[in-house]
């Protein structure tokens, strides 16, 4: 058995099976949910390409999973330098998942995203570019129903996201096409700048990451559709196509391009970190200040796979790209699901329409400020410890990038204050009651207790992620 049969074929036949069986959808969330946390502990326990030690009868050999598989004329390889990644991918899907109930999503919602992860690790495992980009390509298709109901006109802003990353992915297999006809040995040669090819692909990958100015689709996204869908959206699609990034970016450190090509992406994340933060202050309208955060967290991904600038694989920096997977993660899913259950009771998010929110639904007005606080990397909160790593590694690179950084998370925590402020205005006397159900409250105080943990004992699990990291960008046996 292969690789890729157990952690994408698998997957996405469940998927469709569970699509067809959709109308139960409570039956069709607990499996989806089980199978996921199932590829995800598989994936931590046992080695691709070395006997297992299982035997169902003592005559039998030792099996052994192969990480090579052959299908459709295209090589795929999941070794166990991805690992990690499919650790994180699974066990990221399982987390959304569990949370999808008390956020009342479409019930397409856990089929859709099991697939998304099987067509994930595909791409990944994917030898050639052009078949990883385009796999990517059909993960977005399959993630517009996610955020634009089936039965109902399609939203602007999801229109904006498909539009913009399928053009990503098309140019990205325009580059790679360019890049592969080059003579063997051609790289960046200082008198002549930096080859058309890369720029190409650079403009791909940014079509793909909402780069500044391409983000627009995200605000628009989070306004338009569930919060909660939004925001899974904007973690798992930039966390597989960052992975692929990190690949492109190994595959072609060329002597010369590598340190080139590694500021842009440094500048790149200052960027959007600016800009999702300073948008997040001035904006009105609470789903269109998660989709800020959301910019401004993808801002943070890029500035740490900067740090990887050294020619090779084996770099320990690559560790704290990993490390601030689990804290964003958590923030976005518990910003969504509060916002979620805000607008369940409040349809309408501007600031305007909720004032005093704060009295009818105390418990998902403090998480979603708890989850915007902990994203600006407040003290104490779940994201502080991996952003003073990464400024720490960023500050002996480039200072400047640090300090715009730093303004781009004074305007999350400026936008978390401003909303705090509206919550709580009100100009009639009210009384405190909590109007969020059962599940929705333990969901809430459960993700709170993560959130604060993961701050307060950083030591917990950061090594484990950072060493996840290292096993990834480490040289493939």
């Amino acid at each position: 058995m292969t690789a890729l049969v157990i952690w994408s074929i698998f997957p996405g036949a469940v998927a469709f099976i569970l699509y067809s069986l959709r109308r139960w959808a409570q039956a069709v969330y607990w499996t989806a949910v089980i199978a996921a946390l199932l590829l995800a502990w598989l994936a931590w326990q046992f080695p691709i390409g070395e006997p297992i030690p299982i035997r169902l009868w003592t005559v039998l050999p030792a099996l052994r999973i192969q990480a090579t598989q052959l299908l459709f004329g295209g090589r795929f390889t999941l070794d166990n330098s991805m690992r990690p990644a499919l650790v994180l991918i699974y066990a990221s899907i399982a987390f959304w998942l569990g949370g999808s109930g008390a956020a009342r999503t479409h019930r397409l919602f856990a089929p859709l995203g099991l697939g998304i992860a099987a067509l994930f690790t595909a791409a990944l495992a994917s030898e050639t570019l052009p078949s990883s980009a385009f796999l990517f390509a059909l993960a977005a298709f399959i993630s517009v129903p996610l955020v634009s109901a089936p039965g109902e006109p399609t939203r602007r802003g999801a229109l904006r996201f498909l539009s913009y990353l399928v053009s990503g992915v098309c140019l990205i297999i325009f580059a790679d096409g360019l890049i592969t006809a080059l003579p063997s040995g051609s790289g960046a040669d200082p008198t002549t700048g930096i080859p058309a090819s890369i720029l190409i692909l650079a403009l791909g990958f940014s079509l793909t990451l909402a780069v500044v100015p391409f983000h627009t689709w995200a605000p628009m996204l989070a306004e338009e559709s569930n919060p909660y869908a939004a925001a899974f959206v904007f973690f798992l699609l930039p966390l597989g196509i960052s992975f692929l990034a990190l690949e492109v970016l190994i595959r072609y450190s060329l002597p010369g391009l590598a340190p080139a090509m590694f500021v842009v992406v440094r500048y790149a994340g200052v960027l959007m970190t600016l800009a999702g933060g300073v948008g997040a202050a001035f904006e009105r309208h609470l789903g269109r200040i998660l989709g800020f955060a959301a910019i401004a967290q993808i801002g943070m991904m890029l500035l740490a796979l900067s740090l990887n600038d050294q020619l090779g694989r084996a770099t320990p920096l690559i560790g704290v790209y990993f490390a601030q997977m689990a804290p964003q993660g958590l923030g976005l899913a518990l910003w969504g699901l509060a916002l979620r259950i805000l607008g369940y009771y409040e349809p309408d998010l501007d600031f305007r329409s909720l004032q005093g929110v704060a009295y009818r639904l105390p418990v998902a007005s403090a998480v979603l400020l708890l989850a915007n606080l902990s994203l600006a990397g407040l003290p104490l909160l779940a994201s502080f410890p991996i952003n003073v790593a990464l400024w720490s590694a960023l500050i002996q690179k480039s200072q400047s990038a640090v300090l715009l950084s730093l303004v781009g998370n004074l305007g999350l925590f400026a936008a978390a204050l401003r909303t705090l402020a509206v919550m709580l205005q009100s100009s009639e006397p009210n009384r405190w009651r909590i109007s969020e159900d059962r599940i929705q409250i333990t969901l809430l105080v459960a993700g709170v207790v993560m959130l604060t943990l993961a701050g307060i004992f950083p030591q917990a699990y950061l090594p484990t992620m950072a060493n996840l990291g290292i096993i990834f960008a480490g040289p493939t046996p």
